[in-house]
């Protein structure tokens, strides 16, 4: 991301070599989103129209590609939020294996900073293997009711320990349960199982600990 569309075409990096600056629920929450969200095409369209006079392309930076658009990828993020966007950490993820065969799914942005985007999973999970045996990836953020996207491309790297350690002590509990039950990929013989295994790790009066495998990238 760092020097992605920057001049030269130099390529970009997803990896975080330190905590960014702006990270977690406090910059990422989810905006109030009215009911008429929710009314059909008709009011989706009134709503796009609303977006986009609110945050005119002006206000968005459009124009010649910055050297560093880490400053005006923070810019849109926050307008995004602003704007009424819902879930505008969502993130798609796209890995690869050896073979060059793709896959993708949809993981939570973590935290940015000129060094990269962060996010989350464990090791043993597809996108993990994936990414330990081909770590480069290429992730968008589709902003619909603003009309904007982002995409990056670039190198992956497993984050520090603690770093890992602190994204892991910002999990509600509840969340920090099912990582330690489930295991990401496998097949599930009870849904029912799972969740009471996880209530009794919830109601254990112990900190749940990170397991190795859980990994800020």
């Amino acid at each position: 991301l760092a020097r992605a569309g920057g001049p030269g075409g130099r390529p970009g990096r997803l990896a975080c070599g330190g905590w960014p600056r702006r990270s977690g629920p406090a910059n990422l929450s989810r905006p109030h989103v009215p009911a008429s969200r929710y009314n059909g095409a008709m009011s989706d369209a009134r709503d796009h129209a609303a977006a986009s006079q609110a945050a005119p392309d002006a206000v968005w930076g459009l124009g010649a590609p910055p050297d560093d658009p880490a400053e005006l990828f923070d810019r849109w993020m926050h307008l995004a939020t602003e704007s009424g966007v819902l879930f505008p950490a969502s993130m798609t993820l796209c890995t690869a294996s050896p073979a060059g065969r793709p896959s993708s799914r949809t993981v939570i942005l973590k935290g940015w900073s000129p060094a990269g985007l962060v996010f989350e999973t464990e090791s043993y999970s597809r996108k993990g293997t994936e990414l330990a045996q081909n770590p480069f990836a290429a992730v968008t953020l589709h902003w619909r009711e603003v009309h904007r996207q982002i995409c990056a491309t670039g190198a992956v790297e497993v984050l520090p320990p603690e770093i890992s350690d602190e994204m892991w002590a910002r999990r509600p509990r509840e969340r920090q349960a099912a990582s330690v039950v489930s295991h990401q990929g496998a097949v599930l013989d009870s849904e029912e199982e799972l969740r009471l295994r996880a209530l009794d790790v919830v109601a254990a009066d112990r900190p749940i600990a990170r397991p190795p495998t859980y990994q800020a990238h």
